[in-house]
C-alpha cells in the first residue's frame, strides 16, 4: 500500500531564525462510521446490527476501568490509558474544566498506545511517497489581539465562523487557528463563544447566545 506525504516547513515560533521541516501525511479524507461498519460485515458474520451494538458500547467499558485506575489492553490492537491534567491559577479563571478537582486535576485525554506488533505491520508493508515540493507555511506577524479585532470585525458580516474560515482570514495553521479560537472561547472579555461540537462547531459573538 502507498502512503503519500508532504514535506511542511514551520515558521520560527521564537524569533530564533530557525525553521524546522518535517514530513506530514497528505490526508484525502476521513473514513465515516458507516463506512467502517460496512467493511467488518465485508470481513467477518457479523451482522450490522451486532457490530453498531458492540461499537456503541465500547467506550463504555473502557470508562469503567479507566475510572478505577487501569489501562485497557485490546490484543492486536492497542492500550488505552488516562492522562490529567492540572489549571493553573489563571486557567482557572478563564475557562472552566468538567469535574476538576480542587486542585485543578482534571481528565485532560485518553492516550492510545498501539500494539506494536500492529504497528510493526504497518510500517512493513506501507510504501511512503513524497509529493510536491516544500509547502512552506506563512509566517503570521499579528498578535492574538489583532485577530480577535478582525473576527469580530468579520462577524459584523458573517456571524459564525468555523475553524476554516478563521484560517483564512489569519493566515494561521488549522491547529493554530483551532487552539486560538478556544483561547478566546475561554475567556469571557473576548465577546466570542462556540456552538455545536466536533465538525458542526462554530464560532459566533456572545451575544448572539443572549449574553
Amino acid at each position: 500500500m502507498s502512503m503519500e506525504y508532504v514535506m511542511q516547513e514551520m515558521p520560527d515560533m521564537k524569533g530564533a531564525g530557525k525553521k524546522k521541516v518535517f514530513p506530514k501525511v497528505r490526508h484525502v479524507s476521513c473514513i465515516p462510521h458507516d463506512t467502517v461498519v460496512s467493511l467488518l460485515m465485508d470481513v467477518s458474520t457479523l451482522s450490522r446490527s451486532a457490530i453498531e451494538s458492540v461499537m456503541s458500547e465500547f467506550p463504555g467499558v473502557l470508562n469503567m476501568y479507566l475510572q478505577n485506575n487501569h489501562s485497557v489492553k485490546i490484543d492486536g490492537f492497542g492500550t488505552f490509558s488516562v492522562i490529567l491534567g492540572q489549571l493553573d491559577a489563571e486557567d482557572g479563571k478563564k475557562r472552566k474544566v468538567v469535574n476538576a478537582n480542587r486542585q485543578g486535576v482534571y481528565v485532560k485525554a485518553i492516550h492510545f498506545q498501539p500494539d506494536a506488533k500492529w504497528l510493526r505491520a504497518l510500517r512493513m508493508t506501507t510504501d511512503l511517497q513524497r509529493v510536491g515540493d516544500v509547502v512552506q507555511l506563512p509566517e503570521v506577524t499579528t498578535t492574538a489581539e489583532e485577530r480577535l479585532q478582525v473576527l469580530l470585525g468579520y462577524q459584523e458580516k458573517e456571524p459564525f465562523v468555523s475553524v476554516r474560515v478563521y484560517a483564512g482570514l489569519t493566515g494561521l495553521s488549522h491547529t493554530r487557528a483551532n487552539q486560538e479560537l478556544n483561547a478566546f472561547c475561554a475567556d469571557p472579555a473576548s465577546g466570542i463563544r462556540s456552538q455545536g461540537v466536533k465538525s458542526h462547531k462554530v464560532y459566533v459573538k456572545a451575544t448572539m447566545e443572549g449574553e
